[in-house]
């Protein structure tokens, strides 16, 4: 019985050993794909990959690249990046999904939609909530000012890059640091989406 016992725990040994010499082997080939990635296309400064599959016993964050060119300062997997525009599509598809379910009207001033203090905040900044439409903050084609390519929300999001900007305060920023009316895509124009999508019972 203690040799059979003996036996199982060897096999076991073995089997995590062999598993473990896999995994490397994998995250060695994954990181080279990265690098290999990174080197191909000379526009991107870095890239990094999270793999987590508990079953197979993966967990690994790479990174390949810079974080910094003028530097040369390396990326890796623990640097911070802003979300951007990653959540624009879940928005954009949560809404077309309550004007499927006739729940929220696209051509519908945002007004409508708007817990009011947004629309107050836009009045005074020289917007109209009341023309501007859902389909409009869908298209980017608002005219509401692009707060994120503004050199002010660059200092001041460089200034403290672990402050949590709340909707409002991105909706009085934009007013804020508003320069332009032209039609653009805009930071601000996603936030409001949002805004509509929960206010949206």
């Amino acid at each position: 019985m203690m040799n059979l016992f003996c036996g199982y725990v060897a096999d076991a040994h073995s089997a995590k050993a062999d598993n473990a010499r896999a995994i490397a082997n994998l995250v060695g080939e994954l990181q080279k794909l990265l690098s290999a990635e990174v080197a191909a296309h000379p526009s991107l400064p870095g890239e990094l990959l999270l793999v987590s599959a508990p079953k197979q016993g993966l967990d690994i964050s790479l990174a390949a690249g810079f974080f910094d060119r003028e530097s040369k300062r390396l990326l890796d997997s623990h640097h911070l990046f802003r979300v951007a525009s990653v959540t624009k599509t879940f928005t954009a598809a949560l809404i077309l999904r309550l004007s499927e379910e006739g729940r929220i009207k696209l051509n519908d001033p945002i007004n409508r939609y708007l817990p009011k203090e947004y629309s107050v905040i836009l009045e005074a900044g020289g917007y109209q909530p009341n023309a501007i439409t859902v389909r409009h903050l869908l298209t980017h084609t608002s005219g509401i000012h692009d707060y994120a390519t503004d050199p002010q929300y660059y200092a001041a999001a460089l200034g403290s890059p672990k402050h949590r900007w709340a909707r409002m305060e991105q909706v009085e920023s934009a007013i804020k640091w508003s320069k332009s009316r032209t039609l653009h895509r805009g930071k601000a124009t996603t936030i409001l989406t949002r805004a509509t999508f929960c206010s949206v019972k």
